[in-house]
């Protein structure tokens, strides 16, 4: 029975003359502190629930942050500078790996990763990451700033 159904059923034993207003009052008290403590306990579990069920690492998000900077020092020390298509497929299938990586560490604890296709935008996928679990953006003004840099 919920608690509004207990209070009608109150407010009908009292109309009828079979309960005092004092007893009214009293069981009406009773039923309102009951609820507050039972809400209490509701916001508890959902606290619980929103916890990770395994301990999310940020090492995936952050290899893909400071990616751009990376990979530009990488490909120039191989001597990819020239063939530029080269360079953005090495790109994309590194950011896809780390991405899908920390994507699928994210669905084990949180059961709701930010959508994949958001790894061909990274810099959505690292805000959106980032409001999911719960952490500042530091990757992805990480992310901006390496960006920036290799561009240099």
């Amino acid at each position: 029975m919920s608690k509004i159904d207990e209070l009608e059923k109150l407010a009908k034993l009292k109309k009828n003359g079979v309960l005092t207003e004092k007893e009214f009052q009293l069981a009406k008290k009773e039923i309102l502190t009951n609820f507050q403590e039972d809400n209490e306990n509701n916001k508890q579990l959902i606290k619980k629930q929103k916890k990770p069920s395994i301990e999310v690492t940020d090492v995936y998000v952050w290899i893909v942050a400071v990616a751009p900077i990376a990979l530009t020092i990488l490909l120039y020390l191989i001597g990819i500078t020239d063939e530029m298509w080269i360079s953005w497929i090495i790109w994309f299938a590194f950011n896809t790996i780390f991405c899908a990586l920390d994507d699928s560490q994210i669905q084990k604890a949180y059961k709701v990763p930010p959508d994949l296709w958001y790894f061909g935008v990274i810099p959505v996928y690292l805000y959106k990451r980032s409001n999911i679990v719960g952490d500042n953006k530091a990757y992805f003004w990480t992310w901006l700033g390496c960006c920036f840099l290799s561009f240099l």
